[in-house]
């Protein structure tokens, strides 16, 4: 079993099920069946194909964890790639060292392309992968004409970075049936199906929101409601308000999240 073998088989035995919705900045949010969810996936999978993405290519990622980074990096998933995520540069602050970093990663991993915000090219090392800008990735895709890979279990799923806070950042492997291994046991401790709904914030980029929720909720078939960090960071009301529209049974945060939507005033958001 892989991550998109899982995918494939809710497909079969539950294409019009709910899988994905992102929450806006008001909390309005609509769901993705796992249907649209493929066929929006697919969609770029079939463009990062034609842009040389190959089964088994690393798709380098610096983007913020919305609407078209999740859909992209799951078509990265769709055509085989391994995606690696890395902290855009509003995080990384005004003084970022992105192109030492991006170097730095693109040294380790090879990968073929790195798909940033548009504008950002220009972060991309010269000696680096060839950079594309995401919103060529937003349109235009046919999903029948996309080549749908079904990795081994051995085959890489994706790789993750250590925060670097005390240098540059390391690369963590994931394989196939070692990923697997880690949400199925999430899921057998934690008594998951497809009835729980889950409500997340944390970034991609993060363990907690590439792992705990967007991997564990596509092998699990589970539906997943998403929001931005910098919406939740702006106003932690949103994530609650989102646990109450949605009725979640599951939601993650590192402890400071906690901490934030507990000392804020609620009452005066």
């Amino acid at each position: 079993m892989t991550l998109q073998h899982a995918l494939a088989n809710r497909l079969q035995h539950d294409p019009d099920g709910r899988a994905l919705a992102f929450a806006d900045a008001r909390g309005a949010f609509d769901w993705l069946t796992f249907s649209e969810l493929h066929q929006h996936a697919a969609a770029r999978a079939h463009l990062l194909q034609e842009q040389g993405l190959q089964p088994g290519d690393v798709g380098l990622f610096v983007l913020p964890s919305d609407r078209s980074c999740l859909l992209t990096v799951l078509g990265c998933l769709l055509a085989g790639g391994v995606p690696v995520l890395v902290a855009p540069p509003i995080v990384r602050g005004l003084h970022s060292n992105l192109t030492e970093v991006m170097r730095h990663v693109a040294r380790k991993t090879r990968p073929r392309l790195a798909i940033v915000e548009d504008g950002a090219e220009s972060a991309v090392p010269e000696d680096g992968p060839r950079p594309l800008a995401v919103s060529s990735l937003q349109q235009g895709g046919d999903p029948g004409q996309a080549r749908l890979f079904q990795p081994a279990a051995e085959d890489i799923a994706a790789m993750q970075l250590t925060s670097g806070t005390t240098g540059l950042p390391r690369v963590c492997v994931w394989k196939q049936h070692g990923v697997l291994a880690s949400l199925n046991g999430m899921q057998q401790a934690m008594d998951l199906s497809p009835n729980d709904v889950f409500v997340n914030w944390t970034p991609l980029y993060h363990d907690m929101g590439l792992v705990n929720n967007f991997f564990l909720c596509l092998a699990h078939s589970i539906p997943l409601v998403w929001l931005q960090a910098t919406d939740f960071v702006k106003k932690p009301a949103r994530w609650l308000a989102a646990l109450h529209a949605s009725g979640a049974t599951t939601t993650w945060s590192p402890n400071f999240g906690f901490d934030m939507a507990a000392a804020r005033d609620i009452a005066a958001e």
